[in-house]
């Protein structure tokens, strides 16, 4: 992204932070806030990395242990 022109990133960013807000709006409990918005921000940036990683090994044992993984430590990061 980096080297794409500004409007390409702002365009991003703007998209990044409604998908932010989906998360945040999906989260147990109320009130808004920065630490919600952390918590959204955290998981969508864990499943996020869990993806890309198994996406490299693909179809492989580890490729699915991955996934599993990041899904777990994103539910935990989920307030009860």
């Amino acid at each position: 992204m980096v080297r794409h022109p500004r409007r390409t990133r702002q365009k991003f960013v703007a998209h990044l932070s409604q998908i932010f807000a989906t998360i945040e709006s999906k989260l147990p409990g109320k009130g808004r806030g920065p630490e919600r918005k952390k918590q959204a921000m955290s998981i969508f940036a864990l499943q996020e990395g869990a993806l890309h990683l198994a996406r490299v090994i693909k179809g492989t044992e580890l490729s699915d242990q991955i996934l599993k993984a990041g899904f777990e430590a994103a539910g935990k990061l989920i307030p009860k």
